[in-house]
């Protein structure tokens, strides 16, 4: 679970994700509730590189900017995939508004474990909303856990 100077609710990309135990995360119009056991958490072998927190907003970044839902959810933290198939995820996010995203500030280290940096993502309707990319370390590799909005 994030640290308490961290919301319990976080925001992915607008879409609003509640963690709780059981863990219940919502995305638009759906829901699903899991349950974690501590300390079993494990992580996939993936493709992408994310040894530091930098590299990886940037890959958020990058795969948003490529409308890449696959990718996102690959690099998303082991919550997430347990709150989500992945294609519930890809279905959420395939048909969000989001045009692109920016980096806004270099990551600030809350703890060894997680992190936060400030994005900017930009919609179709010409809007723009300040985040909180809040990423976490499993096992060497900084995850996607999820956003809050500023």
């Amino acid at each position: 679970m994030p640290p308490d100077n961290l919301t319990k609710i976080f925001f992915m990309f607008g879409l609003l994700v509640t963690f709780v135990k059981p863990v219940t995360v919502s995305f638009a119009n759906f829901s699903k509730t899991v349950t974690i056991p501590q300390n079993k958490i494990s992580t996939q072998t993936v493709s992408f590189d994310l040894p530091s927190a930098k590299k990886s907003s940037q890959t958020v970044c990058d795969l948003l900017n490529s409308q890449n839902w696959w990718g996102l959810y690959q690099v998303s933290s082991t919550e997430v995939k347990q709150s989500f198939t992945q294609e519930e995820f890809i279905n959420s996010f395939g048909t969000s508004d989001i045009k692109s995203c920016q980096i806004k500030t270099d990551p600030f280290y809350l703890s060894n474990v997680w992190t936060k940096t400030e994005i900017e993502v930009s919609y179709n309707n010409s809007s723009s909303k300040l985040y909180y990319l809040a990423l976490k370390n499993e096992e060497g590799n900084w995850k996607m856990f999820g956003t809050e909005a500023r």
